[in-house]
C-alpha cells in the first residue's frame, strides 16, 4: 500500500500531470490539444506520492438536464495511474476522493464516464452505476457526389446560429431523464475549437427557430462519418437532416450513431440497423456515492465523451 495526497492541478503543475499522462497512456499529443482538453473548466485531479503525480482523475462540469431539470453532469475523462505507481489500488482511491470531493463542492448533480472494458471493474468498485451497453446504429452507403442539399457548414459557425442551436438543444431536451445541453459555450469548445477536426454543420430552421440539427464527423481510418451530435423538436425535420447527411462530400463507406441518442427511431426508420461496436456507459451521483440510474427517456451522443 502507499500513501498519497490529492491536490487539484493548477497551471504551475499542469505540465508534470501532462508527462504522468503521457507516461501511463504511451502516447503524446500537440501542445494545442493539450490547452484544448485540460481547459480551465476541466477538474483535473491527481494523486501524490512523495510529491510526484502518481495518478489523474478528471472531471469535466456540463450543463444537463437530469430527470426534467437542468443540472450539470460531470464528465469523467482522462483518468490513469502511471506505471511505476500501479499495484496501489490508486485508480480507486484517487476516484472515491475526486467524486467525493466533487459532490462536497457542489461541482456536479451527477457524474458520467465511457470508460474502456479494462477499466470498467475498477470504476464498479469506486460506486459507480453500470448502464446497458450503449450499441450503434449504422449505414452502409456511399457518398452520393450529388449535391448536398439544405444548410450545411464545414469548421465553424456564426454566434446567431449557434445561439440558435443551444435554442433547439434546450427545447428538444425538455423533461428527458438526462441529456448533455449543447450551449453556445460547449459548441464553440467542443466542435470549433478542438484542433485538427473539421465538423460539419447541418440544421434545419422553421420560421426563425432551428427545428432541428446535426453534427457530423469524417474518420478516414474507417470510411465512416459519425453523427456526433443530432437532436431537434422537429422528428421529421431530424429525418431530412438523417438523409441530406448522405451527401456530405467525404469518402464514406457508412454512416453510424449511438443507439442512446433520442432520435434513435428516426434513424430506424431510414434503415439504420444495429452494429456489433458498443461502448460502457456508467453513472454516480457524487453527493451520495450512490449508483445513479435515471428513468425515463436519455439521450447520449458521441459528443457527450471526448476523454482520450
Amino acid at each position: 500500500m502507499v500513501d498519497f495526497k490529492m491536490i487539484k492541478v493548477s497551471s504551475e503543475r499542469l505540465e508534470e500531470f501532462i508527462s504522468s499522462w503521457e507516461e501511463a497512456f504511451s502516447r503524446r499529443l500537440n501542445k494545442e490539444l493539450y490547452r484544448w482538453l485540460f481547459v480551465g473548466n476541466n477538474i483535473i485531479y491527481a494523486a501524490l506520492v512523495k510529491d510526484e503525480i502518481a495518478a489523474g482523475y478528471c472531471l469535466f462540469p456540463l450543463d444537463a438536464i437530469v430527470d426534467g431539470e437542468r443540472k450539470v453532469a460531470l464528465l469523467c475523462n482522462n483518468v490513469f495511474v502511471s506505471p511505476r505507481f500501479q499495484g496501489h489500488h490508486l485508480f480507486v482511491k484517487l476516484g472515491r476522493r475526486a467524486l467525493q470531493d466533487a459532490g462536497s463542492n457542489a461541482y456536479g448533480d451527477i457524474a458520467l464516464g465511457i470508460p474502456n472494458t479494462l477499466a470498467l471493474p475498477g470504476h464498479r468498485r469506486v460506486g459507480w452505476g453500470v448502464q446497458p451497453p450503449i450499441k450503434f446504429l449504422e449505414k452502409n452507403t456511399s457518398w452520393s457526389c450529388e449535391e448536398i442539399e439544405g444548410n450545411w457548414v464545414k469548421g465553424g459557425v456564426s454566434g446567431t446560429l449557434r445561439a440558435k442551436l443551444e435554442a433547439c438543444s434546450r427545447r428538444a431536451s425538455q423533461n428527458r431523464a438526462f441529456s448533455i445541453l449543447k450551449t453556445a459555450e460547449f459548441i464553440r469548445w467542443r466542435f470549433e475549437s478542438k484542433p485538427g477536426v473539421q465538423y460539419w454543420f447541418g440544421y434545419i430552421e422553421e420560421g426563425k427557430e432551428v427545428s432541428a440539427y446535426c453534427i457530423c464527423k469524417y474518420y478516414d481510418p474507417t470510411l465512416t462519418l459519425h453523427f456526433v451530435d443530432v437532436d431537434g423538436w422537429d422528428d421529421m425535420a431530424v429525418e431530412k437532416l438523417i438523409l441530406q447527411a448522405e451527401k456530405i462530400p467525404e469518402n464514406f463507406r457508412r454512416l453510424n450513431v449511438w443507439e442512446s441518442t433520442a432520435k434513435c427511431d428516426v434513424f430506424r426508420q431510414v434503415g439504420y440497423k444495429n452494429s456489433t461496436d458498443q461502448n460502457n456507459f456508467i453513472l454516480i451521483d457524487p453527493k451520495t456515492m450512490q449508483a445513479a440510474n435515471p428513468k425515463g427517456k436519455i439521450n447520449l451522443t458521441l459528443a457527450d465523451n471526448d476523454v482520450y
